[in-house]
């Protein structure tokens, strides 16, 4: 995710994003350039990250303004995870939409 632009009026920023998922036979590939997040969510998002303990259960999620985007870190049984979602409703005549979770470990971070 690349910081693109902010806007003070509404404090907000416009990131891209663009997330690999390797698979068997290849890769499935999500970019966008234009997903707006509101700063106090952004804030809370990244300050929830910095108490996780894998002592305990813990979930940060950030969802862009229109909430057809979300990233999700969290901890479960011990294990730090991610997830992300989006919706596509205006793609051509219908509606696209992508899913993706795994558990974060040395050779996802070293990606």
């Amino acid at each position: 995710m690349e910081v693109i632009e902010t806007d003070s009026n509404l404090p907000s920023i416009k990131m891209s994003v663009d997330i690999k998922i390797p698979h068997s036979t290849g890769q499935f590939i999500y970019q966008a350039n234009d997903i707006w997040f509101e700063c106090n969510e952004w804030d809370i998002f990244t300050q929830s990250i910095n108490y996780f303990s894998v002592e305990s259960d813990a979930r940060a999620i950030l969802r862009n303004m229109s909430e057809f985007f979300a990233i999700s870190v969290f901890v479960e049984k011990g294990m730090l995870s991610f997830s992300f979602r989006s919706e596509e409703i205006y793609a051509g005549q219908g509606k696209s939409s992508i899913s993706f979770q795994c558990i974060i470990d040395d050779d996802i971070l070293g990606h």
